[in-house]
């Protein structure tokens, strides 16, 4: 029996109401001359014509001229009721005896893929039902790329609509990824931002079932070994971290999608530590064993970072009750020396005060490696929530020397040095009030350090919603002045002036010595652009009120 719908006869949307305003309504009137008369077309349209489109307007007038509303509240609102609509009450089988009725296209479909608000709409309508006509929009929508502005709507788009869809989507953002990430030379937050969210949705558009899951797997995969493929990791990486924390099972499926499944006893070690998120002597004896031969596997098998990760736990964490099979893992890692010299300090609290220069210098050189690093940042985080770890002047001073290197050296682990920089920030140590505005001094240094690094914005908000002591955001804010001149980006300006304004008002006196130069600076300088340069000279007026004030 076949599926296909009869077309709406031309009778049956001449009977519609307010048939005289659909747009194929010329078309439908000629074919329905063949086989009656004038005078009856002109009846039925006549007595099915409602007006409520001109019902609509007439209400939209109203509110304008009435009330002083924007036409576009009225327009959003009306959209957000037929958007409610037609949810509700969408048939795909009425909706195809449409779209089979017409031999081309229905016009008004042009105009619903051009429209954000009606892009979402047939998003939302594809994920539930099947239909030619959203089956042909969102391919339409995806083929002429109509959002380059805002790529995250692409990932709506899943294989429950229609494969080509999703393999055009992923093309698209995949493509734009790689071309931000090639073109910046030079790292920026409005950059990191923009590769978040086109990452972001990418995510949303792979990870929303094991089908397009399990085929953006085997594309990068296979894409990893071409020539400048290496950079597909890191999507590969973000794609497992979104997946891996709702079903363990799933790793079956990544390792199934790479070449480690040509080496079975590989396969197993590596899918039981994943699976079970930990290592066993068993396990590591035998990698061990592979990977001291001249023809082991691959070492990429053991660069899976929730690998790694295991590893990293089981040598680094002070809680951690693993002690045989030491130098294996420790080999694996593939860094024995310094790996194993961090090791031991990061075991023993008083590590630091006895250790040689030339050893902690050691330790400073093993930073150079991510693993090390991670390591050690670990360690850091583990000192500071333990309530049993001895911490002194000295140790937090030695432990700020290695964050300093690592943010030097590692920027993807910046979120993370911001974390125990700021758990520093707020930590009581028992030691005298001098020396404890001391640490905060230096902590707030590294804090510089890593905006110099890049790391900029998420430092901003800190200090602005922060309740910290008001001799230390003085010193923030004097050093922060210091160290930035114009240009600015938009992001940061426009974090920046709110800060800026916060400051001013409650340590105007304290500041002016660093604030007058710097707002000097940016109000001569050709790289400001006239819009800051307003908002800079409201802040001058302001802080010039407030010192009148002061004074008075």
């Amino acid at each position: 029996m076949s599926n296909r719908q009869e077309p709406i006869s031309p009778r049956e949307k001449l009977m519609m109401a307010d048939s005289i305003m659909e747009p194929d309504v010329l078309i439908t009137i000629q074919k329905y001359l063949q086989d009656s008369s004038p005078e009856e077309i002109i009846q039925m349209l006549s007595a099915n014509y409602k007006g409520f489109p001109q019902m609509i307007n007439l209400i939209r007038e109203w509110r304008t001229s009435v009330l002083g509303e924007s036409p576009d509240i009225f327009d959003s609102m009306i959209k957000n009721h037929l958007s409610s609509l037609i949810k509700q009450n969408f048939d795909p089988h009425v909706v195809d005896k449409i779209f089979l009725e017409v031999n081309s296209r229905p016009l008004w479909i042009d105009e619903m893929i051009k429209t954000p608000e009606w892009q979402t709409l047939l998003y939302e309508l594809s994920r539930k039902h099947t239909s030619r006509l959203l089956t042909y929009s969102t391919t339409r929508i995806s083929q002429l790329n109509l959002q380059k502005s805002n790529k995250s709507e692409l990932a709506n788009i899943t294989s429950s609509t229609v494969f080509s869809v999703f393999i055009n989507s992923f093309t698209d953002l995949l493509l734009e990824i790689l071309k931000l990430t090639s073109e910046t030379s030079v790292k920026n937050n409005q950059t990191d931002e923009q590769f978040n969210k086109l990452l972001s949705a990418l995510k949303h558009l792979c990870c929303e079932d094991q089908n397009t899951f399990v085929c953006s797997l085997a594309i990068l995969n296979n894409l990893i070994e071409e020539p400048d493929g290496k950079p597909l990791k890191r999507i590969i990486q973000e794609l497992v971290n979104e997946v891996k924390d709702k079903d363990r099972t799933i790793w079956k499926m990544i390792l199934g999608t790479s070449s480690i499944s040509k080496y079975p006893v590989v396969y197993r070690s590596i899918f039981n530590t994943l699976t079970g998120n930990h290592t066993t002597p068993g396990d590591v004896i035998k990698l061990y064993n592979l990977y001291r031969k001249a023809d082991h596997p691959p070492l990429d098998f053991l660069r899976i970072p929730q690998f790694i990760e295991a590893l990293i736990r089981d040598l680094f964490d002070h809680t951690s009750t693993i002690n045989d099979r030491i130098e294996e893992r420790v080999y694996l890692l593939a860094i024995s020396i310094l790996i194993t010299l961090v090791r031991s300090i990061c075991k023993n609290q008083l590590s630091i005060i006895s250790y040689s220069d030339q050893e902690l210098s050691k330790m400073k050189e093993a930073i150079r490696f991510p693993i090390a690093s991670v390591g050690i940042l670990k360690w850091i985080k583990g000192a500071l929530s333990n309530k049993t770890y001895t911490l002194s002047l000295v140790i937090i001073l030695a432990q700020l020397q290695f964050i300093n290197e690592i943010i030097c050296r590692h920027p993807c682990q910046h979120p993370e040095v911001f974390e125990i920089l700021r758990q520093l920030l707020f930590l009581s140590i028992d030691v005298d009030i001098s020396d404890s505005f001391k640490i905060k001094k230096l902590v707030v240094d590294s804090m510089i350090e890593l905006m110099k690094a890049g790391y900029v914005i998420p430092i901003i908000k800190f200090f602005e919603s922060s309740s910290l002591d008001r001799a230390l955001l003085r010193y923030f804010v004097n050093q922060l002045l210091e160290i930035i001149e114009p240009p600015f980006s938009n992001v940061f300006f426009e974090e920046f002036s709110v800060f800026l304004r916060k400051i001013i008002s409650i340590e105007a006196n304290s500041i002016k010595q660093k604030l007058i130069p710097f707002l000097q600076i940016c109000l001569e300088s050709p790289d400001t652009p006239q819009e800051q340069k307003n908002e800079f000279q409201e802040i001058f007026k302001e802080f010039e009120n407030i010192s009148s004030q002061i004074k008075k």
